[in-house]
């Protein structure tokens, strides 16, 4: 059942202490259709004239072992018809909370017709799960550009609640798909004006967010731009693709992301001083990052990355693309560390990067100051896999230890590679120690270093 039904212009919940909710009941019951057994199912109308157009929904709260059906702690929707719903969750720890369907918190749909923005500030989810979509949070936009604006600020998830932290903590989020946070938008209409998303992750730590399927911590889809935008932030222990043989039929696609996975019509990702250890896709691909857009602009901006993995393409990432512009600086990769061992980031199967453009205009990736260290047994590119009319610019990048089957670094189709000022130590490969090509190419390489590399055949198209 539910315990609390609201439907109001304002609602304001403060101080709410609840435990122990239905883990009394039968596993039948929970997963039996429309249960109802959330606490909060939520109404709510126009925010504009609230506090700087804003709610606080729920602050100084905590909520601890609780079970239901579809978002276990509440279901929130709007008023037919509302312009804008802007709602803060602030101050609020959710531990051992479980959905049997989706959203392990919350649910969020009928969105206003304008706009949704959700704040979470200086919260702590623990242990927080959802059956199928959306470990901790589950949202869809339908009919007429609805939108969810979403920004986390000082949240953390973890899964070990005996574990201490100064700042708040995100803490093991499970689910099929989305192992933290589902974002769907597929129902979205097509139009001339295309409906823009801002998702801001910042001053997070998260530890164990976990999907079976896609999406390892989020889940984005739908006809949008997507801003994403990550700040001051570790993530660590994050996996996708756990399960041995998918439910879906994928045939003849790659799926993954194990932190992210994201189809969308436009993305733009911003990444600033954040750190990604343990990040996989354990049996797909995109060990990060999977996307799958039209157009897409990613910059990582003073970046450590260590022990990645994907199975199939893109240990780093996986961009199919029509366009993309990539910018690396100041990063740091290490694929596997001696110094902590864990046998399953022993080593990545995948290029770090593969990048595919479909159109006829050039799309690049530009790096500077990066260093890539420990990375090998990819196929084709130990670092970098590059499909139609694609740049390649790098300058003040180390390469060391890296190997691959057909070009240690670089396997290219169709593209132009421009190297400055670069140091490549101990790279192997059987074809081409550092570049395969593959079609027309354009190679242009000054002031580097090439130290102990090596290849074990030589052909035509390798160097």
């Amino acid at each position: 059942m539910r315990h609390f039904y609201f439907y109001s212009d304002e609602i304001v919940l403060n101080g709410i202490r609840v435990s122990n909710i239905n883990i009394d009941l039968p596993t039948d019951y929970l997963f039996s259709y429309n249960s109802q057994t959330r606490i909060f199912t939520i109404h709510i109308s126009d925010t504009s004239k609230q506090n700087y157009g804003n709610m606080s929904l729920f602050s100084n709260s905590h909520f601890e072992n609780i079970n239901g059906d579809y978002g276990s702690i509440g279901s929130i929707y709007s008023f037919e018809r509302q312009p804008a719903i802007h709602l803060i969750i602030f101050n609020t720890t959710i531990i051992n909370s479980h959905a049997t369907t989706y959203g392990g918190a919350f649910v969020i749909q009928d969105l206003p017709l304008s706009s949704f923005n959700l704040t979470f500030l200086r919260c702590n989810f623990k242990n927080v799960r959802g059956t199928e979509y959306g470990g901790i949070l589950y949202a869809i936009g339908s009919q007429d550009y609805k939108a969810i604006n979403l920004v986390a600020i000082n949240s953390s998830i973890i899964e070990d609640t005996s574990q201490i932290s100064i700042g708040p903590q995100f803490i093991f989020g499970s689910a099929y798909r989305g192992g933290s946070i589902y974002l769907d938008y597929t129902t979205q209409q097509y139009g001339l004006e295309k409906k823009s998303v801002d998702l801001d992750i910042s001053y997070f730590f998260i530890l164990n967010s976990t999907s079976f399927s896609d999406g390892g911590f989020l889940y984005v889809s739908g006809n949008i731009k997507l801003y994403l935008k990550l700040q001051l932030t570790n993530f660590e222990e994050i996996s996708a693709s756990i399960m041995e043989k998918e439910f879906d039929n994928i045939q003849g696609t790659v799926v993954g992301g194990g932190f992210a996975s994201l189809i969308l019509d436009e993305l733009d990702i911003f990444i600033f001083k954040c750190s990604f250890t343990r990040i996989g896709s354990f049996r797909q691909g995109g060990g990060i990052f999977l996307i799958k857009s039209d157009k897409v602009a990613i910059e990582f901006s003073n970046v450590e990355i260590l022990e990645v993995l994907a199975q199939t393409q893109g240990g780093i990432m996986y961009v199919k693309a029509q366009n993309y512009d990539i910018k690396f600086q100041n990063v740091s990769i290490r694929c596997n560390s001696s110094n902590d061992y864990n046998p399953n980031f022993a080593y990545n199967k995948a290029t770090l990067f593969y990048l595919d453009a479909s159109n006829d205009l050039i799309s690049r990736f530009v790096g500077k100051f990066i260093n890539y260290e420990n990375c090998g047994t990819a196929n084709e590119g130990g670092i970098f896999n590059l499909n139609n009319n694609a740049l390649l610019n790098v300058t003040n990048t180390n390469y060391t230890n890296i190997s691959a089957s057909k070009g240690g670094i670089i396997y290219c189709t169709q593209c132009q590679i421009i190297i400055h000022h670069s140091l490549f130590t101990a790279i192997d490969a059987q074809y081409g120690s550092i570049i395969y090509i593959n079609g027309n190419t354009m190679i242009h390489v000054e002031d580097s270093v090439f130290l102990k590399n090596s290849a074990y055949y030589a052909d035509d198209d390798s160097c």
